[in-house]
Order: structure tokens, then C-alpha cells, then sequence
């Protein structure tokens, strides 16, 4: 580094990181250490830039060349934070407590898509995804606490049912980058069995999105709905009026009641 007084050097100080091994065994610990980082930076927090984190997955698929292409909205309380890249790989232990060690950005991370700063969330998909190729979580429900844990540590609208439902992105779409970039990494370090593992979640993003576009439909009829009931009692008069604003009334909530049921559940 170098300024008007010549040159310097930062010296940082040098920790030993646990094994990966000994971090999956607390991984409550190690998600919540997460966690009191990511509640730290929410002052330098960014708002969303879904357009950007969107044009990133792009950047990942055409690297990859995969044929899976996901897209996500994201809502407002889903903001940017510096980055940090916690990993289950830069974990060290102080006084007793699992503690994160701020890495920089991996190799295939740089080579395929551009930097950008992201939610807390996409650290956790990350973890979560390491983890599972361990065979850590035994369900839905562990997975569901790992999530909590992590939840008790940051702001709680970072948490939100809208900010998890996987109809805004939720935890999915972070899962599915996480995904990518371990596919890139596997392929680059010959990693075959993580690349397997990696091919065979692909496969069933086909399966959300076509979920997803159901949704999308019901959502419309949905919007219709509430539009044609609000039409009705501002335009339509006389005997037709009543049944018509009940009809469409009935249509909206049925479509309510059908997109809740199908959404795909974050955990």
C-alpha cells in the first residue's frame, strides 16, 4: 500500500482455522458467529440490487453452462452488505467460542462473476450447502434451526415470511448460487464427487420453477380478483351488483388460499 509518506505494510494477524470437520459438529455456533458479523455491518448496509444479483447468477450459468436459469425478485428488507465471505473453512476458536475469519473472495467466484455485496443470507446458503454435502442436517427441520439460529442474531425483518418466502427468492435462490459456485469449484479442482452431488440439486430446479411459474399464474388471478370485486362496487349497480362483487371476491381468496398452500417452503 502506498501513499504520500511512501510506502506501508498492514499486518494482520495470523489465526489457525479449525478443521472443517470440527466446525460441522457446531454448526449452530458457527452460523450464529456468522450471524453477530452480519448484524455488525448492517449500518453499512446497501439497498437491494436485485437487478445486479440477478445479472451475477447470469454471469455464474454462462461461465457454467448450465441449462438451469434462475431469476429472483427480492424484497426490501433483502439488503447488500460488505463483503465478508464467511465460510465453514475460516473458522477459528477463540476463548472457547467459534469465531469467523474474514476471507477473500474464491478463485472461481472471481474468474466467473463480478463482485458484489450481498445479503447475509447468501453466507448462510453457502454454510449450508458445505454442510450438506457432509451430510450434516438429517431433514427439514435441522435445517429450519440452522436458519433460526442464525435469524436470532441479525435484524428480524432479514427473516421475515416475506423476506424467506421463496416466491421473492427467499433462501432458494441463494441456495442455487451457492450451488453454482461449488459446481465451478469442482470442476476446477476435479472435485467429481462434489460435482455429482452439485448435478443432481440442479436437476430439481426445474422442478421450483415450474412451481414458481404456477404461482405466478395464481397470483394474476389473484390480482384479478380483488381488481374485479374493487370494479364492481365502483362501477356495476343494480341486482347484478352483490353477486358479482362476492363472486370475484371468492375467486381472489380461493387464489389466495391455493398460492399459500403451493409455495414452495423455504426449508
Amino acid at each position: 500500500m502506498k501513499n504520500e509518506q511512501g510506502d506501508q505494510i498492514v499486518v494482520f494477524p495470523f489465526h489457525d482455522v479449525l478443521p472443517v470437520e470440527h466446525v460441522a459438529g457446531r454448526a449452530r455456533e458457527a452460523v450464529q458467529s456468522a450471524g453477530t458479523v452480519h448484524a455488525a455491518l448492517w449500518g453499512h448496509a446497501t439497498p437491494n440490487t436485485e437487478r445486479r444479483w440477478n445479472d451475477r447468477l447470469k454471469a455464474l450459468e454462462d461461465g457454467l453452462k448450465t441449462t438451469t436459469l434462475w431469476r429472483a425478485p427480492h424484497t426490501r428488507h433483502v439488503v447488500g452488505l460488505p463483503t465478508t465471505n464467511v465460510r465453514v473453512e475460516s473458522m477459528t476458536e477463540r476463548d472457547g467460542v467459534l469465531t469467523v475469519v474474514p476471507e477473500p473472495r474464491s478463485l472461481v467466484d472471481r474468474l466467473l462473476a463480478p463482485a458484489e455485496r450481498r445479503p447475509g443470507v447468501s453466507d448462510v446458503a453457502m454454510m449450508e450447502q458445505r454442510l450438506s454435502m457432509m451430510d450434516v442436517f438429517d431433514g427439514t427441520e435441522a435445517r429450519r434451526a440452522f436458519y433460526q439460529a442464525w435469524g436470532e442474531t441479525v435484524p428480524s425483518s432479514w427473516t421475515s415470511p416475506s423476506s424467506m418466502s421463496t416466491v421473492n427468492g427467499g433462501v432458494w435462490i441463494w441456495r442455487y448460487e451457492a450451488m453454482l459456485l461449488m459446481l465451478a469449484e469442482a470442476r476446477a479442482f476435479g472435485l467429481r464427487e462434489q460435482a455429482k452431488r452439485c448435478d443432481r440439486w440442479l436437476l430439481d430446479v426445474s422442478r421450483i420453477q415450474a412451481r414458481l411459474g404456477e404461482l405466478r399464474t395464481i397470483h394474476a388471478v389473484r390480482r384479478g380478483g380483488v381488481l374485479l370485486a374493487i370494479a364492481g362496487l365502483v362501477i356495476v349497480s343494480g341486482p347484478v351488483q352483490l353477486p358479482f362483487v362476492v363472486g370475484s371476491t371468492l375467486v381472489a381468496l380461493t387464489a389466495h388460499v391455493v398460492h399459500r398452500r403451493r409455495t414452495p417452503p423455504p426449508f
